[in-house]
């Protein structure tokens, strides 16, 4: 019977970390819950690894530094009572923490949620793409991954045990050797976050009488996780211009106002407001779609949101986006095309046309039961699945 539940994870414990994996859930349903943070393990240079909580002590939370810390602590754990959570998403960079995990034969269970719709490229595309922009770090990536993906295929990596999944394309989530995992491990379907706050917000009164569209902002000069992979980005300066000027138009346009709905992560917006005063929201995303006429965004997994309440969704990009950040560019351009919706170059605002305000049902009820909920738990919330399963272990 299990009456602990490790999460370990590299990235400081947040109050949003604890709400989308129902750390007070387990602790109000008797379990002890216990945070191991490996992020100065793998990340020891990032300065963005910092508490976040009103309350770390309340959950037991604690940094580990290294891999022997690491079975230190799994030496002090009664491995029998405790099920292990991560969603450190396996590869080779952390083959060893597996490793570790498989020696002590941990109860482990994965949150497979949060995938996103890809461009598919073919092996000749790859090659191609890889000889053109030439990596040597990225090459020597890909080899490690091989491995890394037979270390799971001959057992040496443990699968996991348990996978609540959001989506039938959630497994995907898991890393390299996920259909290893999906083929052995006791999968639970669940639901995205979003789709979460979509059912407890469903009902809620409308929240304006103003007409608006919402801007699914993912604060793209400066988003620290681009940092943190020494990715080259827009400039900042440009890009708040053009597509201010851009939403001029939208406004113009449409005879409506543009709301910004903040990446949880843009803590300069606090301070200053580089949308020429437009009003600027933080953690409402949801309750801002629900009535707004339509969403703005150029990629963001917060497209649940409209795609939830059945809004038309407007996709933007720009040249330097195309040229810098190519990858962007052209998921942006995939997803438009997943879902049957307009996409535009917001620095060529005067080339821009109105857009229909369409919905293709259909594509999104597939993106629906794709990415972010399932028959078994569309009517139901993930925190009482979990604790559900949780319990019966």
């Amino acid at each position: 019977m299990i009456n602990k539940v490790v999460y370990i994870n590299y990235q400081s414990i947040t109050d949003k970390y604890c709400t989308d994996y129902y750390l007070n859930e387990c602790i109000d349903n008797g379990l002890i819950v216990e945070y191991w943070d490996v992020s100065k393990l793998y990340f020891p240079n990032n300065p963005n690894n910092h508490y976040d909580l009103n309350d770390v002590n309340k959950f037991n939370s604690v940094q580990i530094y290294s891999l022997r810390e690491l079975k230190n602590k799994l030496l002090l754990t009664t491995i029998n009572s405790t099920f292990f959570i991560t969603n450190i998403t396996y590869e080779f960079r952390v083959w060893k923490l597996f490793r570790l995990l498989t020696v002590f034969n941990c109860k482990l269970g994965f949150f497979a949620r949060g995938m996103f719709p890809m461009p598919e490229r073919n092996i000749s595309s790859k090659i191609s793409r890889t000889i053109l922009s030439f990596n040597f770090k990225k090459i020597i990536g890909a080899f490690k991954n091989i491995i890394a993906k037979q270390l799971k295929k001959n057992n040496y990596i443990k699968t996991f045990d348990v996978i609540f999944r959001a989506g039938s394309e959630g497994g995907r989530t898991i890393g390299i050797g996920s259909e290893y995992d999906l083929k052995t491990g006791h999968i639970v379907e669940i639901n995205f976050f979003d789709y979460d706050k979509y059912l407890l917000v469903l009902n809620t009164p409308v929240s304006s009488s103003d007409d608006y569209c919402v801007f699914l902002d993912v604060y793209l000069p400066h988003h620290p996780d681009i940092a943190i992979l020494g990715i080259e980005t827009v400039n900042s300066d440009i890009y708040y211009s053009q597509l201010n000027n851009y939403f001029d138009y939208i406004e113009k346009t449409y005879n409506l106002k543009v709301v910004i709905c903040a990446h949880p992560k843009a803590h300069k917006y606090k301070t200053e407001n580089p949308f020429c005063g437009r009003k600027i929201v933080f953690n409402q995303t949801c309750e801002f779609v629900k009535d707004s006429k339509f969403a703005i965004t150029n990629y963001s997994t917060s497209i649940s949101f409209p795609i939830l309440f059945k809004k038309p969704i407007f996709f933007i990009t720009c040249e330097a986006e195309k040229k810098i950040m190519y990858d962007l560019y052209e998921t942006t351009l995939y997803l438009s095309k997943v879902l049957n919706c307009t996409v535009s170059q917001f620095d060529l605002v005067n080339s821009t046309k109105s857009n229909e305000l369409y919905v293709d049902k259909e594509l999104y009820n597939d993106y629906l039961y794709k990415y972010l909920t399932s028959k078994e738990s569309k009517n139901r919330m993930s925190s009482e699945i979990f604790i559900e399963i949780i319990l019966k272990l």
